[in-house]
């Protein structure tokens, strides 16, 4: 996996994502080695240090997030969107029943959670909302997963996995351990953040 984040987001933040590093020694006494060596215990990426205060989400909350970074972020994505791999017409990612899925297991799970009748209310509403919207989305699904637009995306896109690094906005930590997350229509990379 420490190889898979290396080659992910080497292609938003090369210059932040140095190599993979083996841990030897012992739990009591590690010791980072360069060279990803093969009897390591532990494996971990090494990336370049920057301020937590580069994170967009706190610049944003202090103001230091400009019109001009929002640009500039906003076409970054778009280029990286734009070539990022394209999911095979038999894949299960991006199609319909892989977008309603979760969205049926949440409210598998929340109706044990909610035992008041009126949650309980709420909740079937809300299913049959989103059951209704899925059958009248259904062809849009099926036809963005056909025309191109389910790609090997970020998949974790929120401010607090943007950075301003050497001036430039810079997306790191993307999803690297399920594709099915990663493996999405651009517009969820986007709404997401």
């Amino acid at each position: 996996y420490c190889l898979e984040e290396l080659r992910l987001n080497r292609r938003f933040a090369p210059t932040i994502y140095d190599t993979v590093v083996g841990i030897t020694g012992s739990a009591d006494h590690p010791v980072v080695e360069d060279n990803g060596n093969a009897s390591a215990i532990e494996y971990a990426v090494r990336m370049r240090e920057f301020a937590q205060e580069a994170l967009a989400s706190r610049l944003l909350t202090n103001g230091g997030l400009s019109a001009a970074h929002i640009d500039a972020l906003a076409v970054r994505i778009a280029a990286f969107h734009a070539v990022t791999g394209v999911a095979a017409s038999g894949s299960p990612y991006g199609t319909p029943e892989s977008v309603i899925s979760p969205a049926r297991d949440n409210f598998s799970q929340l109706e044990r959670l909610l035992p008041e009748a009126t949650d309980q209310t709420r909740l079937a509403e809300l299913r049959a909302w989103t059951e209704r919207e899925y059958q009248r989305q259904w062809v849009q699904f099926s036809a963005r997963h056909a025309q191109g637009s389910v790609r090997e995306c970020h998949g974790d896109l929120h401010l607090r996995n943007i950075c301003l690094f050497e001036g430039k906005p810079r997306l790191f930590d993307c999803i690297e351990f399920n594709d099915a997350i990663a493996t999405i229509d651009v517009l969820y990379d986007v709404s997401f953040l």
